[in-house]
């Protein structure tokens, strides 16, 4: 019974503790007029440790207004759209924006932006957003002055936690077991 219950502390732990690959990341980005896009990502920091390739959105606003849940078929790299055979990515620098999201959905290829969504290229299309309640802003150009990217600070993982709390099960077990 004993070893059981040890395997099977062990089997949990490593099923707890499992480690992703994707990194969480805030991101902001202001426009010329002063509009500001800001959000969390979930990505993947690539080799050259500046490109990301976005695996998931949490909440991102424009303007103080919470853009609609985005979830993974709203967003697609702009390079192939409306293929979507491309990772969309963005990077620390600025230099690698080829990003297209549409909170609401695409529709017929497109989005409409005042609906909520934005888009990001830093080859030819600039960068805009919109949400029904703030408006619609674009920019001809992208410019990476405007744009921070950051790994976001995440409190410690309940993991942590609960791979102490099995550390001292077994402790109290053992003690208990020579008393």
């Amino acid at each position: 019974m004993e070893k059981m219950m040890y395997k099977s502390l062990i089997a949990l732990l490593f099923l707890v503790t499992g480690t992703a690959n994707a990194t969480l990341l805030s991101f902001d980005y202001t426009f010329t007029n002063g509009s500001v896009l800001t959000g969390i990502l979930e990505g993947t920091i690539q080799a050259d440790s500046d490109t990301v390739v976005i695996d998931a959105f949490g909440d991102v606003s424009f303007d103080g207004v919470l853009l609609p849940s985005i979830e993974n078929v709203d967003f697609v790299s702009i390079s192939d759209f409306p293929a979507g055979g491309l990772d969309p990515k963005i990077s620390f620098s600025g230099d690698v924006m080829d990003l297209f999201v549409c909170a609401n959905g695409f529709i017929v290829g497109n989005c409409g932006f005042n609906a909520g969504g934005f888009f990001f290229d830093s080859v030819s299309f600039g960068a805009g957003a919109g949400v029904a309640a703030a408006g619609t802003v674009f920019d001809p150009s992208f410019n990476s002055v405007n744009w921070n990217l950051s790994v976001a600070e995440v409190p410690a993982p309940l993991s942590i936690v609960l791979f102490v709390l099995g550390l001292a099960f077994v402790g109290l077990t053992k003690r208990k077991q020579t008393a």
